[in-house]
């Protein structure tokens, strides 16, 4: 049976702004630029190894084979709450990681640096439609982890927050893939399409690469920057931008929920910024990429992510109406603080974003 450990873990960056900016520089900038659209490829498979079959007092034949509960969302026709669903072939899963380092997202970094994916949510981009929602998981998020020692060794299964499942490989390309299997174990089996991960590092480039983001400051920042006064409209120039999505009161229980707002800010001030550019600038799709090109892992073609932006931007502006936050409720540990899933919640809302009624 798994167990219940809470690890040594030192002290986050926010590299959720990282993450979604990066996301929101692919989900799109210029629709006048790419207009073709393609579906996303590549599936990557789930796996789930939790969940038992008990046959105590049952007869000696093997019983009748049926769903798993555990990876339902792996089906493409599921059974939930007396009614009939089938997988929406037209919405596709993109798993959006910001990553709490420093750093170009090269890989071979040295155990213990290969940082945690503290921005994570799920992109469902509808391919019919050219629509946009946005689920943003908790980097507390408690789940069943399966580690991977430094040297490779894998450990038993523990039950752990969703932010180290990217430390537990190379910080590249090995980490995104265990941030996938461990997000779609968690969500019942739902298989992700794909992967995009990036470093705080690109935050302060990309806000300068747009002209600088405007957002409205809320309370509790005076103490990360003086000019950071409640309720003004200011536009982040320097080192602004990474104070605001960056800065927390540690002594405060869930600051880094509270964070994760200021985040979504940011996200859609950027996007704004840059759709304005864009009209008048024809390269700012090529330049946004090269910029961050160093800073971001992907396993989207170019031409998937750029018809990705174009379908995005020709239906509608990102607000705050396309965000959600996955169900549940914050925890307060002797330790640390957890965020515990409402797995109920959780399967309806990936219901009503991935799947239709039969």
């Amino acid at each position: 049976m798994s167990r219940y450990r809470k690890g040594r873990r030192r002290a986050a960056l926010l590299g959720i702004t990282a993450g979604c900016v990066g996301a929101a520089v692919f989900l799109g900038v210029s629709v006048k630029l790419y207009r073709e659209r393609k579906d996303a490829e590549a599936m990557i498979e789930s796996r789930h190894a939790a969940w038992e079959q008990n046959t105590a007092g049952e007869s000696s034949d093997p019983p009748e084979a049926g769903p798993d509960p555990e990876k339902m969302l792996s089906e493409a026709a599921v059974s939930w709450n007396g009614k009939e669903y089938r997988r929406n072939t037209y919405m596709k899963a993109v798993l959006c990681m910001g990553v709490d380092r420093e750093n170009t997202m090269t890989g071979g970094e040295e155990p213990g640096q290969r940082g945690q994916a503290d921005g994570i949510f799920l992109a469902a981009w509808d391919t019919a439609r050219n629509g946009l929602k946005i689920l943003m998981i908790p980097r507390d998020a408690m789940t069943y982890l399966s580690p991977v020692s430094w040297d490779g060794t894998v450990r038993d299964e523990e039950y752990d927050h969703i932010t180290l499942a990217f430390s537990y490989g190379d910080g590249y390309v090995k980490s995104c893939e265990n941030m996938v299997r461990e997000v779609e174990e968690m969500f019942k089996g739902l298989h992700v399409d794909h992967y995009m991960a990036t470093d705080l590092s690109a935050v302060g480039i990309l806000n300068e690469a747009v002209g600088g983001v405007t957002v409205t400051i809320p309370a509790g920042l005076s103490a990360a920057d003086p000019r950071f006064q409640e309720g003004s409209r200011i536009t982040l120039k320097g080192d602004q931008a990474e104070e605001f999505v960056r800065y927390r009161d540690t002594k405060e229980d869930h600051s880094a929920l509270y964070r994760t707002l200021r985040s979504q800010e940011f996200i859609t001030g950027f996007f704004d910024a840059a759709q304005k550019m864009a009209e008048t600038d024809s390269q700012t799709v090529p330049r946004l990429f090269e910029l961050t090109e160093e800073y971001m892992i992907t396993d989207m073609a170019k031409d998937q992510y750029m018809g990705m932006a174009a379908d995005i931007l020709a239906s509608e502006d990102l607000t705050s109406d396309h965000f959600y936050v996955l169900p549940g409720r914050a925890v307060v540990t002797e330790t640390y603080d957890e965020y515990h899933v409402d797995e109920d919640a959780m399967t309806e809302l990936l219901l009503e974003f991935f799947y239709r009624e039969a």
